[in-house]
């Protein structure tokens, strides 16, 4: 896994924004889906810390494009709030416009097994979020 706050190193400087901007979105619409009574800075930066934590591993381990971590990130980011464990698409081959999201189950991502190996979640499919 990349080092904690390196993520800034894994893009160039003017997507920093485009990438806090996007932090930003998923975790305000956490707050709806995973609402507390006070929602206090400290919780604000745990959440922070998890899209950034997330970004590290899709991107410097990964080596994932920005498209495809937007793509994906908000569902891996619920499964870490759920205590869930998540594994990134496996998938070599990434384009925005293939309908495929991350394989879920009950709203979670799953592992490819036996019984769903490969399978790719499409829209309108029971598991698609």
């Amino acid at each position: 896994m990349a080092k904690p706050g390196t993520w800034k190193t894994l893009i160039d400087d003017n997507l920093v924004g485009r990438v806090t901007l996007f932090f930003e979105r998923v975790i305000g619409d956490s707050m709806t889906s995973h609402p507390m009574r006070h929602f206090t800075q400290d919780e604000a930066k745990r959440r922070f810390d998890i899209c950034a934590s997330i970004f590290e591993k899709l991107r410097g381990d990964l080596k994932w494009g920005i498209d495809r971590i937007e793509h994906h990130l908000p569902t891996y980011f619920r499964a870490e709030l759920d205590g869930a464990t998540w594994t990134p698409d496996a998938r070599k081959f990434w384009l925005p416009q293939d309908g495929a999201a991350p394989m879920v189950r009950d709203g979670a991502p799953i592992e490819a097994d036996d019984d769903n190996d490969k399978r790719i979640v499409l829209p309108g499919d029971p598991g698609f979020n």
